[in-house]
Order: structure tokens, then sequence, then C-alpha cells
């Protein structure tokens, strides 16, 4: 195995995904009712966690923090701790379509933990030879892709998973079916850095990756990731733009929100009508385009590489768990490039994927150093992460947000007040454990 390129997925998760065992198989006692917390787990602390995330429910005495559910789940050498969920997965809209309850199980849209998946893939495909992550990407283009501040400097896929491929995400980063990614790519798109000298986190970026693996491989990226990672990770019912995701996991989808003027919950994406009864993926696309027509190859962010795949808290932290020591993101987790913060002593590093947060960073000193990635989008703030040593992956979101509120944001991390109370309470839950 060269060092440019990411390990195969392991004997292990390729078994798992053979037998089927996806996250709702190996949690399918959890109940639904009004606890909706895993029963496995110690009977205080899981009556504890319910407690602390139903008092989110109301912003811990902060209206304005308020949210309409929550989730978190911890697992300990790949079996759950504990993981509960309080709110609710869809509330009564006008059409009346009944509120859900938020379970461990619902998937939602979890914004950018999906690029987890996304350098997953990119991984799995550079491995069998077709792609490889520190060559020019352009040779798995249909254009040459260029810094025009820097024409002679190759642009890799590496650079681009890790954000230092000197792009930046222009006012719209998305492209409608039929047309091309490379529309994309004005000079709003381009920093002035050289690639691989600058952080700059871009999610323009994943979508060119999505867009060179399609041309490497001959498939659609939603596709490649379900073959490739989803269904080998035991994630079989959770999909990039609910693809492949069975109908009937579908249908317990969750929404997200943010809260309007008037003190109302809005829905923002997967509103009751996108759930109930759909079949296909979702997809932006001009009127009169059909999915089939697509070529793949030409617009890699059709399905949300950068923020697109749906699955649950659980799912989220398995997701996570892949890039532990022996699994198949291990090395996709060495840092790459320079930090996001000038100060390396308290700063944060990126791997090609995945966000490297040290202990110091996070604020958490008893804790882990961790692996994974935030998630922030739509009124959906969640993170995803595995302790350096491997052992335990926690998984945890909010589902929606009022945007008058007072992020508070970690200066350090840039995770938000619930983020950073999420990880605090899976912390505790981790160290209680042993």
């Amino acid at each position: 195995m060269s060092a440019g390129r990411g390990p195969a997925l392991t004997r292990r998760a390729l078994l798992q995904g053979a037998l089927g065992l996806s996250s709702a198989a190996l949690v399918s006692g959890l109940p639904t009712s009004a606890a909706r917390a895993d029963s496995g787990g110690d009977p205080t602390r899981q009556r504890q966690l319910q407690a602390r995330l139903e008092a989110l429910l109301t912003g811990d005495g902060n209206p304005r923090r308020a949210v309409p559910g929550a989730a978190l789940a911890v697992l300990r050498d790949g079996e759950v701790v504990v993981a509960a969920a309080a709110g609710h997965a869809r509330l009564d809209d006008a059409d009346g379509h009944g509120a859900r309850p938020l379970t461990p199980l619902t998937p939602v849209r979890v914004a950018s933990i999906s690029k987890l998946a996304t350098a997953l893939t990119a991984a799995s495909v550079a491995e069998e030879g077709l792609l490889d992550l520190d060559a020019d990407l352009s040779r798995w283009l249909d254009f040459r892709l260029r810094n025009p501040a820097w024409p002679q400097a190759p642009i890799t896929a590496r650079q681009l998973l890790a954000h230092v491929g000197s792009l930046r995400d222009p006012a719209v980063y998305w492209m409608p079916a039929p047309g091309s990614i490379a529309e994309l790519l004005t000079a709003e798109a381009f920093t002035a850095a050289r690639p691989g000298l600058s952080f700059e986190y871009c999610n323009l970026g994943y979508g060119l990756v999505a867009t060179a693996l399609e041309n490497a491989t001959g498939e659609r990226f939603d596709r490649l990731a379900r073959k490739r990672v989803l269904v080998p990770l035991g994630l079989a019912d959770c999909g990039f733009n609910w693809s492949g995701v069975p109908p009937a996991r579908r249908e317990t989808g969750g929404t997200l929100y943010r809260r309007d003027d008037t003190g109302r919950w809005q829905p923002q994406v997967d509103a009751a009508t996108t759930l109930l009864g759909g079949r296909e993926p979702i997809i932006l696309a001009e009127p009169g385009f059909a999915l089939p027509a697509y070529r793949p190859g030409r617009n890699g962010t059709l399905f949300s590489p950068q923020g697109g795949l749906r699955a649950g808290v659980i799912d989220i932290a398995r997701l996570a768990q892949a890039f532990a020591p022996g699994g198949p993101g291990e090395a996709l987790a060495r840092p790459v490039g320079p930090s996001r913060w000038p100060d390396a002593s308290t700063a944060d590093l990126w791997g090609t994927g995945p966000q490297l947060l040290p202990a110091r960073a996070h604020g958490h000193r008893e804790a882990p150093d961790l692996i994974g990635h935030p998630g922030q989008a739509l009124g959906f703030f969640g993170g995803a992460w595995v302790s350096a040593e491997g052992r335990d992956a926690i998984g945890y979101f909010v589902t929606g947000h009022d945007p008058q509120a007072e992020l508070a944001r970690q200066p350090a991390t840039g995770l938000t007040h619930w983020e950073s109370t999420l990880l605090a309470i899976a912390l505790e839950i981790r160290g209680a454990a042993g």
C-alpha cells in the first residue's frame, strides 16, 4: 500500500456489511416510548441523560436556545453504552401530518459529518488504484482544475478533502442538473494562496472530489458511497440525499427546523411531504430533468457529498469509529497541511476528511483527543467523534435552532453552545463508563 492511498475497508467491516448488521439491527430493542432511550445501558445513567436532553428542548432556561429535538449516543468497543433522544423528529404541520418523536434511530440530514463518508469513499477508490489522492485531480475531471493565481500548481483530492486546496465557497456551491460543476469555478471560488499551503474550509472541494470519483469509476456518487462505505460499515439504511434508504426508514426521518420571527418552527429540509412516500434520491434539477439522464462525472454536487448524508445518531458514531486505529479511515486521520489556527499549541488540525481535535482545543483535558467532524447547517448542529485510541465513539445533534440565538462558539474549535454542551455530556458519560 502506498503512503498516498487510504486503506481498504477492514475485513470486520466487510463481514458486518455482508451479514446485514446495520445500526438498526444492532439496536433493534430500542423503545419508542416517551423515554426513547437505549434500554441496554445503566438505568440511572439513561434517566440522567434523558433529563439533560429534555433540558435542551427548553434552552436550559434560555428560550432562545430551545431546540425541537436532541439526540446523543456513546459507543464503547463498537457496542452502545447509551443512546437517547428527546423532542420531535417532526412537528405537526399545516397539511395535517402528525408529529413524530425523535429516537436514536431517526435519520436526519447530518450536514458536514457527511464528509467522513465522502473521504472514506475516496480512499476506497484510491486503494483500488482508480484514483490517486496525491495526483493532479484534473486527470479525473472533464476540465483542467487550477487556481488562476497558481496556474502551474496541481490541486489534489487530498488537498481538497483537507481544505488546503486553495478553494473557497462561492455564494452557491452546488449546481442543479443538468449543469456542470465547472460552472461554479469562477474567480470567487479561489483564494490567493498556493494549493497546499493555507487552510480554507470549503464545501465545493468535496463536490469536485465526488465528480472525480464518478469519472474514475463510472458510477453515481450516491451509489458509489453506498456500495464502498455505507454497506460495508453496516450503515446500509443510510444514504446521501436519501439514496438507497429503505422507504420504511425514510418515513421515520427527521425534519430540520429554524424558528421564524413569530416563534414558530419552520421546516428547512425533509418536511413530511419529502419523507412520506418518497422513493427516489432528492436532487436539485432544472424543470424536465430526469435523474436517469444524469451522466456520472459531470456534477458531483448533485448528491451533496459535503453534507447530504441521512443517518441517525448511532449511525454517525459508527461512521466516526471507522477513523480509529485499525479502521478503514486510519490513514486519513493523519494531519495534512497547516492548522486552521495560528497557534498550533491550542489548535485543531485536519486530516484527509476528519478533523483532529486535541483535548487542549476542545477544553476537556481529562478526555481524549478526538477524531471526527462537526456539522452545522439548516438548523442542525452536531458532531461525530472517536477517541484517538479508538475505543470510544460518540454522536450527537440538535434538529433546529432560533437564528436570533447567540451561537456562543468556542474560539478554539468553532463549536456552538449546543455542540459544546452535548460533547461535554458525551465525554462525561464516557468517563463514567470507565
